[in-house]
């Protein structure tokens, strides 16, 4: 054992103590990063990428979360130490700060707390007809269609191309994107009162801009779903297909994206939707592995502090359902029991731990590194405290792959978080030689009873396990509902299979495994640590397909499944699955309860849920808080706008009331209910290949009057209705069932 010790480095850092317990785990470890100058190139590379580091003039530049004691005293000395401050909260900033000054600013008498930022990733039809929505589009025994008309549908993601068919409104005459903030493009004029990215506010410097990043299509997706209305010759459109847009994107240039982009960009929306007084929904489709996932992170609470009347955010889960990403146990106060497990990596050798205890507990944490081909302990590290208010700070280096089987570097870090006082610990792990066998494990021993949770981020494959061995603990898929969608006022959704299978363009055919009507394998799974059921509701998440932006340039053509020219370019329609695919399907319903009732709150929404969600045989019947797995049910965006209309029976009166309603389509037909009068009208059926299979001349209708178009014999689908008029012309799709 002597040998093993002189080939490892143990350095304890010391940053000022006083200040190191006004910084979070995140803020220490990216410190520590900078202190240590024998870390790795490699490592410290990995550091800027995880905290988005970013060049601003000569400056080395972070996110960060600052909170205040005395915001009005703080920002002179924030202003001098160089801080350029964005969104302002109660006794919370957002900022953009330089790297060096963090001791400094965490120094400073009046500054609380410091967070840097911490990632964000991407989560990554029939839809429509399993949660009703077609019935809202047409109106189906409701006073008129609902189509998001005169409200605002919010998308924080990447990949968003602005000029995509399916952002026009329905006869392609306007662009409904009203607002672009590309983030981190810094060609341009900012947002007023943010120090970053540009803003796009005209529909030619909109359409000029074309899209933020040609690196991913996955916000063009999302916000298909949720709001499309490229209802020409093609059957993949979205929800809300009349509400206005605006995105918030990132397009990669700095390979980071953090949760405090995020909340400027909630808050860029919603500021936006306030200036031209209309109701609002944002769509994240987004999750962040780091944090308590309890609902007290600052994401959590700025962002519940930003909803309210007509101001709704709506999340995803989270993709691990079937992952064995997190381990917790629960000691009582006699236990000498203890929590061990190993973390295991698949596609790369680094990655993260977090672990969070229940408030007011103490525990122990040590590391350890481990031979499987010996079956033995090669070397124990330091037992730390993790109830020191002071906390911990240890990097340990491996520098002879050979006698350890490692090279590279292991961090810890632990703080009593003033978020919530629970005992919080983060370990690092990034080694650029890894020789099979070896592995990096942990154990937690009480000092008092309580709860621990631990979580791995899944960015690199990394997972819980025993390795076989009695007494360690594999990792589940429990408590798996990650930051963004912990937030208790934010709606989260669930995923489940509408479609398992896809014939590509090429005509190949693609299954994906799953069970149609079932839970989505993926979709993640509650409880939170403080005990809320999550998610609120379930959508369609599986081979959901909607646009994708014509400007990405990874294009898989087995995913495509239709493509077509719009101004001079091929647009894609394909298939993708995840949490992120369900979310959008119930940020585009809200949309649609938002107009028919625009002082919805985020408690109104998920009361809508518990009343309207489906439960069948696959939800079995559900509590009446919901499950863990379901939560309500399945999403039903039709009776949701009856429920509304129950709260608000005037509603949005949509701006052109259409002529023509399609009411009660059903295998043997449909009913028109004329909203104004006509003397000689033509009523006409035709199939999507443009064959007409009916025929009607009636010589007069009154307003009001309904009449029943009988269609017996033909298959069920997708028709055409077109009904023409001495005073008007209607077209419309119907979907006999």
């Amino acid at each position: 054992m002597k040998s093993v010790w002189l080939l490892i480095l143990f350095i304890t850092f010391s940053i000022v103590g006083y200040s190191q317990s006004k910084m979070s785990t995140n803020t220490s470890l990216l410190l520590m990063s900078l202190k240590h100058d024998t870390l790795s190139e490699n490592y410290s590379k990995r550091i800027d990428k995880r905290f988005a580091v970013r060049m601003l003039g000569n400056e080395r530049y972070v996110n960060a979360f600052i909170h205040l004691s005395d915001a009005d005293k703080a920002y002179p000395a924030l202003e001098e130490l160089g801080v350029k401050v964005n969104s302002k909260f109660t006794g919370v900033i957002t900022a953009s700060v330089p790297v060096n000054e963090i001791e400094s600013i965490a120094a400073l008498d009046y500054v609380t707390y410091i967070e840097v930022g911490t990632p964000v990733h991407d989560l990554m039809d029939n839809a429509r007809v399993a949660i009703q929505a077609d019935d809202v589009r047409q109106g189906i025994d409701l006073p008129h269609p609902f189509l998001g008309t005169g409200v605002i549908v919010g998308v924080v993601d990447m990949g968003l191309e602005y000029g995509n068919p399916n952002f026009y409104n329905y006869d392609k005459t306007e662009l409904r994107v009203k607002r672009v903030w590309d983030q981190q493009n810094s060609t341009g004029t900012s947002p007023e009162g943010f120090h970053y990215g540009t803003e796009f506010t005209t529909e030619d410097d909109i359409l000029n801009a074309e899209y933020d990043t040609d690196s991913e299509c996955h916000g063009t997706h999302v916000a298909g779903i949720a709001a499309g209305a490229d209802t020409i010759d093609n059957v993949f459109y979205g929800i809300a297909g009349d509400a206005d847009l605006a995105f918030v994107g990132y397009n990669g240039e700095f390979d980071g994206w953090d949760n405090i982009s995020i909340c400027d960009g909630i808050k860029y929306i919603f500021d936006y939707a306030t200036s031209v007084n209309k109701p609002c929904v944002v769509n994240l489709s987004l999750g962040a592995w780091f944090g308590p996932r309890d609902g007290t992170s600052t994401f959590d609470k700025l962002t519940d502090s930003m909803q309210g009347e007509g101001r709704i955010v709506v999340a995803a889960a989270s993709n691990e359902g079937d992952l064995p990403n997190h381990i917790s146990k629960t000691f009582s106060s006699e236990s000498n029991d203890s929590l061990s497990s190993f973390t295991k990596f698949s596609i790369a050798t680094e990655g993260f731990v977090e672990i969070w205890g229940e408030r007011g507990m103490k525990y122990t944490i040590q590391l350890f590194s481990y031979n499987i081909v010996d079956k033995k302990v090669r070397t124990y590290f330091d037992r730390i405290d993790a109830s020191l208010e002071a906390g911990n700070e240890k990097i340990y280096s491996f520098t002879d792959r050979y006698k350890e089987g490692f090279e590279g570097e292991v961090s810890i870090v632990s703080e009593i978080s003033p978020l919530n006082g629970k005992p919080h610990v983060t370990i690092s792990q990034n080694f650029h030689l890894l020789i099979g066998g070896n592995y990096i494990g942990f154990t937690i021993r009480p000092i008092t009873s309580g709860t621990v949770h631990a979580w791995v981020d899944d960015e690199n494959g990394m997972t819980f396990t025993n390795l076989g061995i009695n007494g360690y603990t594999s990792g589940d898929g429990k408590n798996s509902i990650t930051e963004i969608g912990s937030g208790k006022r934010i709606v989260t959704v669930g995923a489940y299979v509408t479609r398992n299978s896809y014939t590509d363009m090429k005509g190949k055919n693609h299954n994906s495994g799953e069970i149609k009507g079932d839970i989505a394998s993926f979709s993640s799974l509650g409880p939170t640590p403080d005990g809320r059921i999550k998610p609120e509701v379930t959508a369609p998440g599986s081979m959901v397909v909607s646009s994708i932006s014509s400007y990405y340039d990874h294009l898989r053509s087995e995913t495509i499944l239709y493509k077509k020219e719009w101004n001079g370019r091929e647009c894609y329609y394909a298939a993708k699955q995840g949490t992120s695919m369900a979310t959008p399907c119930v940020a585009g319903a809200v949309a649609t309860w938002l107009q028919a009732n625009n002082n919805l709150t985020p408690e109104d929404v998920k009361s809508i849920l518990k009343k309207t969600s489906i439960q069948d045989s696959f939800t079995g019947r559900l509590p009446e808080d919901g499950s863990n797995t379901w939560g309500y049910g399945k999403l039903n965006a039709w009776e949701g706008v009856k429920e509304c209309l129950k709260m608000n029976p005037e509603g949005i009166e949509s701006e052109t009331v259409k002529p023509v309603i399609i009411l009660s389509n059903d295998s043997n037909g449909f009913n028109l209910l004329f909203t104004q009068p006509s003397d000689h009208t033509k009523i006409s059926v035709f199939d999507i290949n443009g064959r007409q299979i009916n025929d009607r001349q009636i010589n007069g209708v009154g307003s009001g009057e309904e009449i029943p178009i009988r269609l017996e014999g033909v298959s069920s689908g997708l028709y055409i209705v077109k009904v023409i008029s001495g005073y008007y012309s209607f077209v419309s799709k119907v979907i006999l069932k």
